[in-house]
């Protein structure tokens, strides 16, 4: 879909995810809810976990959740297929 495309993924894009559990505020997460993987911006509230769109798009919401789920992973890099084939790597965090 188009919830992430102000975060520079877009429909078709694949992600590189790192499997890990050390996931910090406002980092880029595959989520798992009701079976389904999510990507989305992960924000801690008092008593819930939100997972936030980044998109300016109003259609997509927030996800609040005060129910099990799980963090699969971080996003760290998005491959785009060009329309000739090609690969391209678009970080999503500065390197520095």
């Amino acid at each position: 879909g188009d919830s992430m495309t102000d975060a520079g993924i877009r429909e078709g894009d694949h992600v590189l995810v790192e499997l890990t559990q050390a996931i910090m505020e406002n980092d880029l997460v595959v989520a798992i809810i009701d079976g389904f993987a999510v990507i989305k911006k992960i924000e801690y509230a008092n008593n819930a976990v939100i997972l936030r769109p980044v998109s300016s798009d109003p259609i997509h919401k927030p996800i609040i959740l005060r129910r099990d789920f799980n963090i699969f992973g971080k996003v760290i890099d998005v491959i785009r297929s060009g329309q000739k084939g090609d690969v391209e790597i678009v970080p999503l965090y500065s390197s520095h």
